[in-house]
């Protein structure tokens, strides 16, 4: 970025973190607005249970494989316009959904928010690191991390509650409004902030090694949480006569819990290291994640969902600054990188849950998929709890200390 770039965008900071916090909070809540009223949504299109999976699967297939391309964007064009690209897509995706008359446009509408949810993620997080110090940039990234968690909480409760009291298109309609006020509101950012350089240093295929271990941690903690996704709403229903009203405020009351756990998992992560705090969440998933199908009641099923919460918020929240330590650990501060290492590990893992459980269920049954699933993560446990090398054996020269 330019001196002039940097200056304006130092002095624009604060405003640039509200805004980008709340396009990240956007992408959330409007993705988790949808997960308490997909099953009821998608039946008056004849949807069934395998095609609702192969839907929700969508969107994190979509994002994986447009994040590199979001990266691109953002290393030719500069992250201003990733993000508006990404902002536009997103309004985009939601106005396709509030006026969708079939299959193909609510797929098309899916794969476009998957699509525009890389792009912002990505852009949003290099726009964050270029505008602040390296003595202020991890509050920032935590300021917009935890404008991210509260997604879940408002999303999934208000698209329960607009589907149930007004109608089924209400909650698009209203998220599309929302994001057109964003997109409007990144009209002012100047297209120069973050401008990357088209000769980028490429790395060896080796040295994304260096990345394997935290980014499988992420690929199964999202792979386990969107797995719920479908499955849970229809559980619910099915044993507690739910509605998406009622499945939404309790699926918002997790959210709330992991939100909370988040910042304890974090300060537990500095005190006792990562990768033991990594392995306990993972430990607390593959007995809390069985856990869901036992109740019989309200009270049980409350408890058990806030188990799990707390437990995934321990899994997930000591992966980002573990990725960027892999970063640092091979001689290289191109944290941009990481960020991108991150969005397609979740996005994988948000292809494969959803997927997995939707092809699992009809089969299994609710229980024994959520069986299958925590074995799986179990046997994760081996490769996932030793601590990594202090220096990867792909780094060139040493780490620097910080």
């Amino acid at each position: 970025m330019s001196t002039s770039g940097a200056e304006e965008g130092g002095r624009a900071a604060p405003a640039i973190l509200a805004l980008i916090t709340l396009i990240l909070f956007t992408d959330i809540m409007s993705y988790d607005m949808v997960v308490p009223l997909l099953p009821d949504y998608a039946r008056m299109w004849g949807i069934g249970q395998t095609g609702l999976g192969l839907l929700s699967g969508t969107y994190g297939l979509a994002q994986l494989l447009t994040v590199p391309l979001g990266a691109w964007v953002c290393d030719r064009l500069g992250a201003v316009r990733g993000l508006r690209l990404g902002a536009a897509g997103l309004f985009l995706s939601q106005f396709l959904c509030a006026i969708a008359n079939g299959r193909v446009m609510l797929f098309a509408a899916r794969a476009l928010h998957g699509a525009a949810g890389g792009a912002v993620s990505t852009a949003g997080l290099a726009l964050l690191a270029s505008a602040f110090p390296a003595g202020q940039r991890g509050r920032a990234l935590g300021t917009a991390m935890a404008g991210m968690s509260l997604g879940p909480l408002v999303g999934l409760p208000l698209g329960g509650l607009l589907f149930t009291r007004v109608g089924p298109r209400c909650p698009f309609f209203v998220s599309s409004a929302w994001t057109l006020l964003l997109v409007v509101g990144l009209a002012w950012l100047p297209s120069r902030l973050c401008r990357g350089s088209p000769r980028t240093r490429r790395r060896p295929l080796s040295a994304w090694a260096a990345y394997l271990r935290p980014a499988s941690a992420v690929v199964l903690g999202s792979a386990l949480l969107s797995s719920l996704e479908l499955t849970l709403p229809l559980h619910l229903e099915e044993m507690l006569a739910a509605t998406p009203e009622q499945t939404g405020l309790l699926l918002g009351l997790a959210a709330l819990l992991y939100g909370l756990a988040a910042p304890l998992a974090g300060w537990a992560s500095d005190r006792w290291g990562g990768w033991r705090v990594l392995a306990a969440g993972l430990a607390a998933c593959t007995v809390a994640l069985p856990l869901l199908a036992v109740p019989r009641s309200w009270g049980g099923e409350v408890v058990a969902l806030l188990v799990f919460g707390v437990a995934c918020a321990f899994l997930l929240s000591p992966t980002l600054p573990e990725i960027a330590a892999a970063c640092e650990r091979q001689g290289d501060r191109s944290f941009g990188s990481a960020y991108a290492v991150f969005n397609l590990s979740y996005a994988v893992g948000m292809a494969a849950g959803p997927i997995a459980s939707g092809v699992l269920k009809p089969a299994l049954g609710f229980g024994l998929t959520l069986v299958t699933l925590s074995a799986v993560a179990a046997l994760s446990l081996f490769f996932l709890a030793v601590p990594p090398p202090e220096r990867s054996p792909f780094a060139s020269e040493p780490s620097p200390r910080v």
